[in-house]
């Protein structure tokens, strides 16, 4: 990527919550003793000087506010759903625009910045479960161990970095704060079609749909389901030839009883749509499924990885799960399963 390019993070309030190194230096220019903005401490405006007047960060404001210290443009921008985190992706080249390379390299530097955020909170969540155990437990083990002071301290020790790690996590949950879900009743049978129908525009293969039928109301965050639905029909139309590619989606209702068990973890018994995702492409090898939803897993030239991970969290938020079956020349068939409960 161009590094004249440069990625600026502000919250509702305008404080700076991450800045790159570019970015950091042309705020700090003319500042004495500080080599790098130290985002805990700054609002923008304390680096530039203009009028905020209460409005929410926007591009033109932010435009407007380097004018004075370089040439400034806002090449890219996005903002959380719940407008509590703003993304501004700057050039700072005197003249000229961005090329196209550049700008699908902005693209995504724009993705990882949200699967970063999603992959934060959801490791945030889990630490959080297995925490609230792990101190129980302690407590209730240094109860027994009252008179036993050895005992005791080895307890408080435990407890103390269970607590850092506490604070740790604490840290992960603000950070993802601009990806907390915003959930709502949705059509989740429209939400599908519109999606597919917007990539049928760019893809010279098939797209069907199929099974259950009329409005499907499922309770989620819009944008983040439909995110990952995007994701799961991406990675279908990249593993297919473009012209005689053929992806099928199937949409189902089913009941998950408690020994179900898909990959590493138990799916909470109960009803669930699904949502199966099947293409004609060159399929998995065996020995790459385990780490198909990592992110930054990938075994395509100029992937980035990020599209089936970022699925995998975004369904894990909303307590579903994804399975894949796929053998290598036979196609894959991912399977989105959502709860309803």
């Amino acid at each position: 990527m161009n590094n004249s390019f440069g990625i600026l993070c502000l919250d509702s309030s305008w404080k700076i919550t991450a800045v790159s190194a570019k970015i950091s230096e042309i705020l700090m220019a003319g500042k004495s003793g500080s080599e790098a903005v130290k985002t805990e401490d700054f609002l923008l405006g304390d680096l530039l000087s203009f009028p905020a007047d209460g409005a929410p960060p926007s591009p033109e404001l932010v435009e407007a506010a380097f004018s004075a210290k370089a040439d400034i443009a806002v090449v890219d921008f996005i903002c959380s759903p719940d407008k509590n985190i703003y993304v501004f992706c700057l050039d700072v080249k005197p003249h000229g625009s961005p090329s196209n390379k550049n700008m699908d390299e902005l693209y995504r530097q724009n993705k990882k910045l949200t699967a970063i955020g999603i992959f934060s909170g959801g490791i945030a969540h889990d630490y959080n479960n297995a925490l609230t155990a792990v101190l129980g437990n302690i407590s209730l083990a240094k109860f027994e161990a009252d008179q036993n002071r050895e005992l005791a301290e080895l307890l408080d020790d435990a407890e103390k970095a269970s607590i850092r790690i506490k604070t740790l996590t604490e840290r992960l949950t603000s950070y993802s704060r601009g990806i907390r879900l915003n959930k709502l009743k949705l059509n989740f049978t429209e939400l599908i079609k519109k999606i597919s129908d917007e990539k049928k525009r760019e893809f010279g293969g098939s797209i069907s749909i199929g099974g259950a039928e009329g409005a499907i109301e499922v309770e989620g965050d819009p944008d983040l389901l439909a995110m990952a639905i995007e994701c799961m029909i991406q990675n279908s139309i990249e593993a297919v030839d473009p012209a005689a590619g053929k992806i099928d989606l199937n949409i189902t209702f089913l009941d998950v009883s408690q020994d179900q068990v898909f990959r590493e973890m138990t799916l909470i018994p109960g009803r669930y749509i699904r949502l199966t995702v099947a293409d004609n492409g060159a399929g998995v090898a065996s020995d790459n499924l385990n780490g198909i939803f990592n992110p930054y897993f990938t075994t395509k030239e100029g992937h980035d990885g990020i599209g089936l991970a970022l699925a995998y969290s975004i369904l894990k938020r909303h307590r579903g799960f994804i399975s894949v079956e796929s053998a290598q020349g036979q196609g894959s068939t991912f399977m989105l399963y959502l709860p309803l409960f």
